[in-house]
């Protein structure tokens, strides 16, 4: 039997009191239960990641971007509030564009995006209308082919528009490590990282943002933040 920090019960109560805004229950349980310890300056840094261990998108029942996003190491079942990201929308698309050589028009992000528009609806990166779409999917093959020519560009400098609670970071791919040492996406980069993946690119920079207390793993510093 579990303990109760690691429980499912425990996660989906958790998980309840964050869905239903129940601020003051959610922070007290994760608080005592789930024991974030924000990093040291000297632990919150840049690794380099390898592609093949970022296998998750997360689905955290707390927030990892702006003013009160969780940065640090914690201890409970939080790690196992995931999804696969190879079978996110945006993935199979690039997968289907990249290695089936389907146009954009045939992919699942595209098709569903298109229905998002005609409800009125923001889609896929904000677009609002059919010619957005195409103009976002023109900057996606232009990133295919400077990727494949010319490998993963890093750019250090910090960018306004990448908050974690008051620093500012680079525009980089931000990532939790789980117990067993793999990786979940936190937030930035889908594209980047699909493609990639895709190219067999072995190695991506990345903000280290959650660490499960459980992880025993040291990763390559790149730059510490």
């Amino acid at each position: 039997m579990p303990a109760l920090h690691d429980s499912p019960a425990l996660s989906s109560i958790i998980k309840l009191a964050y869905r239903y805004r129940l601020n003051r229950l959610h922070q007290h349980l994760c608080h005592h239960y789930w024991q974030f310890q924000e990093f040291d300056k000297a632990s919150f840094c840049i690794i380099s990641a390898e592609v093949d261990r970022i296998m998750f998108n997360e689905k955290f029942p707390f927030s990892v971007v702006g003013s009160d996003a969780v940065v640090g190491v914690g201890r409970g079942g939080w790690d196992s509030m995931v999804e696969k990201f190879e079978g996110k929308r945006i993935f199979r698309s690039i997968r289907q564009r990249f290695c089936e050589g389907a146009e954009w028009e045939d992919t699942v992000q595209f098709k569903r995006s298109i229905r998002d528009i005609e409800r009125g609806r923001r889609t896929w990166n904000g677009c609002q209308a059919v010619s957005d779409l195409h103009q976002h999917c023109q900057s996606i093959d232009a990133l295919y082919q400077s990727m494949q020519q010319s490998g993963y560009q890093i750019d250090l400098k910090p960018s306004p528009r990448r908050k974690i609670q008051n620093t500012c970071f680079p525009d980089l791919i931000s990532v939790a490590a789980d117990r067993n040492g793999n990786f979940i996406r936190c937030e930035g980069g889908r594209h980047r990282l699909a493609i990639a993946k895709i190219l067999g690119i072995q190695k991506i920079p990345a903000v280290l943002q959650i660490k499960h207390k459980l992880c025993n793993d040291n990763f390559d510093t790149i730059h510490t933040v």
